[in-house]
């Protein structure tokens, strides 16, 4: 059963209403809203919960704002035999949206036409190694006309086959491609911040020299400026690092050139790793979502900064809560409103 909210919204699925007992799996066969005897599981009532909700906000989901962050997804390489697209891309989206609270949208590698349309303000290509040249001429010929920043980690010099390609040379002086050490340090603003590279990355993963540096100087993040946008690189491919504080710093580096402003101010409850909380803006008002992977419930407090208003709620752990409010900031629907409870302040 599908249960889609219009076109520009999510579109929860129900895998199996009925349970099928026939199917001699027991992995399979148990799988389902009503048992064989046709009473109702627990979990039924989530449909009907969601469903309810739906009904009452359903002609919301009209003109959708995307998000200003976008992700791209490296097809080169995770058709490749040596596959880091998966790690790199669940590292950098998991980075931001539950250390930074951004959120952002995703793109496929050979599929970037969205881009002119909705132009992004932060362009994000994590880890890669081998990419399309087609796709990094693509996104550095956005930014040089449309603005923004891009955002390119590890080796810029790998083409889709991961042959050596001299690529961006003279903007970034990207030299040689070569062996990652155990333990490397990435210089950002003056400071030095440890990259730790453990298990299989000193094997399967590579780092690129910057030209005109020592080979005994630490890599920094390299600024280039591109027409109406700017580059970022970082010679390290930072997503495959065990350190998620380095990779956040940078990220709020970027975050902060390409002047993304956050969807929600978190006044209590944003600096729970185990939260995951955003706003989705549409034409005529606005969803709030917030899901717990946390072990303990969580007093949570946002003001938004498009109407000013204060929404408090708790979050039980390894649960959801959603809500919707108009342009001014007034509640229209909570779902499952006989269990949690959102208080609106100034």
């Amino acid at each position: 059963m599908l249960t889609p909210s219009r076109r520009e919204g999510p579109a929860p699925v129900q895998w199996i209403w009925n349970i099928n007992f026939y199917m001699n799996n027991v992995n399979e066969s148990n799988i389902g809203a009503l048992r064989a005897d046709g009473t109702e599981k627990p979990e039924a009532a989530v449909s009907y919960d969601f469903g309810a909700f739906m009904a009452e906000i359903g002609y919301l989901f009209e003109g959708r704002e995307l998000e200003d962050v976008a992700v791209v997804f490296p097809y080169s390489n995770d058709f490749s035999t040596r596959k880091l697209a998966y790690e790199g891309t669940t590292r950098a989206v998991r980075t931001l949206s539950y250390e930074l609270n951004v959120h952002a949208r995703g793109l496929g590698e050979y599929h970037l036409d969205s881009l002119a349309a909705y132009p992004p303000k932060l362009i994000l290509v994590p880890s890669p190694h081998n990419f399309s040249s087609a796709a990094l001429e693509r996104l550095t010929a956005h930014v040089k006309q449309h603005g923004g920043t891009l955002l390119f980690t590890g080796p810029v010099g790998l083409d889709a086959y991961w042959r050596p390609a001299e690529r961006l040379t003279a903007e970034l002086g990207a030299g040689a491609v070569v062996n990652l050490l155990r333990e490397e340090a990435l210089e950002l603003d003056g400071c030095m911040l440890p990259v730790s590279f453990g298990g299989a990355r000193i094997a399967d993963s590579a780092k690129q020299r910057v030209q005109g540096r020592d080979a005994a100087q630490e890599p920094g993040l390299v600024e280039a400026e591109l027409g109406a946008g700017r580059l970022l690189w970082s010679p390290l491919p930072l997503e495959l690092n065990q350190r998620t504080e380095t990779l956040r710093a940078v990220y709020a580096h970027a975050l902060k050139r390409a002047g993304v402003q956050p969807e929600l101010e978190w006044l209590a409850g944003g600096e729970l790793p185990g939260i995951y909380g955003r706003k989705l803006t549409f034409g005529q008002g606005e969803l709030f979502l917030f899901v717990s992977e946390y072990g303990l419930p969580a007093e949570i407090s946002v003001r938004n900064p498009a109407t000013g208003k204060v929404y408090t709620f708790t979050v039980e752990s390894e649960r959801t809560v959603m809500f919707a409010a108009d342009k001014a900031g007034k509640l229209l629907a909570v779902y499952r409103p006989g269990e949690i409870s959102v208080s609106v302040t100034e």
